[in-house]
């Protein structure tokens, strides 16, 4: 067994289950406090299991995906790969969008305190 190439297949699957998990779990926040002010239960119930099976679709996908055998759970070019793999970089570039805004604000805001620090302080 090349140990090498386990390791680095391991590490590239453990981070792309991580980012899966960081930007999922913040749509999955979003959806739920979202649906949660809707009056009626079955719309509710509907769209959150809808976005229940697309992520456990996704999940099977890029699991079958990384797998070494030759038997595959999903054909190569089915549409729940492509749906998967564009669901998956669509949210993904929304996380990473939606936090790089606010670590811009975040930014901003201590640029606009420092240099009011700053102002009082010569004054």
């Amino acid at each position: 067994m090349n140990w090498g190439y386990f390791i680095l297949r391991l590490v590239i699957g453990l981070s792309v289950l991580g980012l899966l998990f960081l930007s999922q779990r913040f749509w999955y926040r979003a959806i739920w406090q979202a649906t949660a002010k809707w009056r009626f239960t079955a719309p509710r119930v509907v769209v959150r299991l809808v976005y229940v099976v697309a992520l456990v679709l996704i999940i099977l996908t890029l699991l079958d995906g990384m797998r070494m055998g030759h038997g595959r759970l999903f054909p190569r070019p089915t549409g729940i790969a492509v749906f998967s793999g564009l669901w998956f970089t669509s949210v993904l570039f929304g996380y990473v969008a939606v936090k790089g805004v606010r670590m811009l604000d975040g930014l901003w805001s201590l640029g606009r305190r420092l240099l009011r620090c700053r102002r009082q302080g010569w004054r």
